[in-house]
Parts: C-alpha cells; sequence; structure tokens
C-alpha cells in the first residue's frame, strides 16, 4: 500500500495485477507515496488495513482481467512451491483456492482472492479510481493528481504463457472463483488468446 498525504489518496497493490510497477510509480518524489507495511508480519507486502488518518483518501486500486490474474497466480504458485517438475494441474489448485477462500481472508495467502474478496475490507466506492492493467497507462493518466505522460517503470514482467489454454470446465470453475470481478471491473467471462 502507498499513501500520499500530499495528495490524499491511497494505492491498494491488490495481489498479480501490476502491483510492483504501481508501487514504485506512486512511490516516485513528485506524489510524496510512503510505503505502509503490511500489519500481518508473514506478509512481504499487500498491507490491508489503511491507517486512521488516511480513512477518507481517495482510494486508486489495480486490477486484471481474471484469467490472466489466475494464470499468474497458477505461475507464480508453481514457483513458490518449486514444484513445476509435479506439475499441479490448473484444475487442482483452482479447488484448493476456492475450498480454502474463507481461511485466506487472514492468512499470509490473502493472494489466492480473488480481487473482489481481496479488497472487501476497504470499501470501494464509485469515486475511487479503478487501473485495469490492461490499460494502466490511459487510466493512470485520467487521475486528478498526475499531470504530463505516463512511464511505467514495469517491474517483474509477467512471463505467463501466452499459449496457456483453459478447458471449458476450468473457465466455469475461474468464472465462480472470480464471479464478482467480472461484473464489479466489468471484464468479459470471454477468453481471449
Amino acid at each position: 500500500m502507498i499513501i500520499s498525504d500530499k495528495y490524499q489518496f491511497v494505492y491498494i497493490d491488490v495481489p498479480k495485477t501490476g502491483s510492483t510497477t504501481f508501487d514504485q510509480f506512486f512511490s516516485q518524489k513528485k506524489f510524496a507515496g510512503k510505503t505502509v507495511p503490511p500489519e500481518n508480519p508473514n506478509h512481504k507486502k499487500h498491507c490491508r488495513k489503511i491507517p486512521t488518518h488516511a480513512g477518507n483518501y481517495t482510494k486508486v486500486i489495480s486490477v486484471r482481467n481474471p484469467y490472466r490474474r489466475l494464470q499468474s497466480l497458477y505461475y507464480y504458485h508453481l514457483h513458490r512451491l518449486a514444484c513445476k517438475a509435479t506439475k499441479v494441474s490448473v484444475d487442482d489448485f483452482l479447488h484448493k483456492i476456492i475450498k480454502e477462500k474463507d481461511e485466506y481472508q487472514n492468512s499470509e495467502f490473502t493472494m489466492y482472492l480473488s480481487m473482489s474478496e481481496y479488497l472487501k475490507p476497504f470499501e470501494i466506492t464509485t469515486s475511487d479510481y479503478v487501473i485495469k492493467l490492461e490499460n494502466a497507462k490511459s487510466d493512470i493518466a485520467r487521475l486528478p493528481f498526475v499531470n504530463g505522460p505516463v512511464e511505467l517503470p514495469w517491474r517483474n514482467a509477467s512471463d505467463v504463457d501466452a499459449s496457456f489454454e483453459l478447458l471449458p470446465e476450468t473457465i466455469q470453475k475461474i468464472n465462480h472463483w472470480a464471479k464478482d470481478d467480472f461484473s464489479q471491473f466489468g471484464y468479459s467471462k470471454t477468453v481471449r488468446k
């Protein structure tokens, strides 16, 4: 999470939505953004509690197409567990994160929540700003405190496999896991290559 007291905004860094890049962008001197460490000592980043003094600040969040986000989470999971050799299937991975959703809310595994579930503690309103990873530069340029061209310092560029194919039953599971993401953030339930 990044807070700018100068411009009175809070950037809520939803995992696997370009958050490392956006953290770095909003930490630039011109925004006077400061990192808020997570309250949970098991988390490396992704604070989920806005400090009291910033409770009325404008919220800026980043989101991503749920299919691409699931793909990124899946590859992260394989890398994190160093289990590429065992090839945990996408379906097995999805089954686990759907089944354990309630446990993730207060654990170190909040990244496996859907975006809507991750954002529940923040009460996002229509006066807050959403940056879609797919339109990042133009979405950031619309923020009232951003003046001039937007240059993003892409960090941790996604290495997701462009040929990653999802079976129809897997797509149904993703649609269930991220059902509120599609409606809340205007994503289509259509997988695009």
